[in-house]
């Protein structure tokens, strides 16, 4: 699970540099083409993830439905999306 994990944050850093740095000096098919094989990547770290834990699952589900999830951000309009 770890693992899976670290792979996460890899990709997920990975496309936060694509977009601020490369995505902007790429013709459309070469940033097609990366996002294609990040989105393959993503895939198969989510194919090689444990399925989620039946507790934990029921814990982070009473969590968020209690409000534990709810942060002032996500309400804002600011970003663009809808509040929560």
């Amino acid at each position: 699970m770890q693992a899976v994990a670290n792979r996460y944050l890899a990709i997920q850093g990975d496309v936060r540099r694509f977009m601020g740095v490369v995505l902007p000096a790429l013709a459309a098919d070469d940033a097609l083409a990366r996002l294609q094989e990040l989105a393959a990547e993503l895939q198969e770290i989510h194919s090689d993830a444990d399925p989620i834990n039946k507790f934990a699952f029921r814990r982070a589900h009473a969590n968020i439905t209690a409000g534990g999830q709810t942060y002032a951000v996500d309400s804002s309009s600011d970003h663009g999306g809808s509040p929560a």
